[in-house]
């Protein structure tokens, strides 16, 4: 994912990940640009852009519609390293994360024409 929340293309899902040894299997990779020369004891705020934050929840949200997830975790539980570069239990949560609502541009057209009639 991009700085700018851009989420770019990677290993299509249905292809076993190679994110974690022995961790692989059953499992998706996600992966942030930025944290470069983190530890894990930071914040996502520390590394990581607001733009990123709304696009990693949205895929969060959107991964759990079309998987049964039961865990949400970071690289470094599993390696000893300090990537993602935050305690991922602690900024994120599956099943918690609203996502909020923002309008198409259908809708904002289609509000924007219903305010214009209304007032005729």
């Amino acid at each position: 994912m991009g700085r700018n929340g851009k989420v770019l293309p990677g290993r299509p899902e249905s292809e076993q990940g190679a994110h974690v040894r022995g961790h692989n299997q059953n499992t998706l990779g996600i992966c942030l640009l930025g944290g470069f020369g983190g530890s894990a004891d930071d914040t996502f705020n520390d590394h990581f852009t607001k733009e990123q934050r709304l696009a990693l929840e949205n895929l969060i949200v959107d991964i759990q519609t079309r998987h049964d997830i039961t865990i949400l975790s970071g690289h470094n539980i599993y390696a000893n390293k300090g990537c993602p570069c935050f305690d991922v239990s602690k900024e994120f949560s599956l099943g918690k994360i609203t996502v909020p609502q923002v309008p198409s541009l259908f809708d904002s057209i289609i509000a924007f024409i219903s305010k214009l009639f209304s007032k005729v």
